[in-house]
This record gives structure tokens, sequence and C-alpha cells, in this order.
């Protein structure tokens, strides 16, 4: 989830270089990149929470 969050988020980065004055895009790649970040944050939680074997941190 986190890999395609990311990949998701570098493909509307590259349309925003492409067409930087395109307002739908930069809305679209500002999303993508608000989602990339809370996937990897969300990846860290769950990963902090597999290690101390507390699985109720894990959603």
């Amino acid at each position: 989830m986190q890999t395609q969050a990311s990949s998701s988020a570098d493909v509307a980065g590259s349309a925003g270089k492409k067409y930087p004055d395109d307002p739908a895009i930069k809305s679209s790649a500002d999303l993508a990149k608000s989602a990339a970040d809370d996937a990897a944050k969300s990846a860290a939680v769950a990963k902090e929470a597999a290690k101390s074997g507390d699985d109720s941190k894990a959603v």
C-alpha cells in the first residue's frame, strides 16, 4: 500500500511539473502526496506495533 501511494504521488508530481498551471492536476498531486504521507505514517505505526506485539495499534 505504501509503495502504491508513493508511486501515485510520483506520477501526480510528474504531471504537476508538466502542467504547472492546471489546478486540477495540482490538487490531485497534493492529494496524492498527502495520501502517501499518511500511508507512510500508518506503516510506521504498524511496524512499531508489530515490534511491541501490540496488534491493537496496527490499524
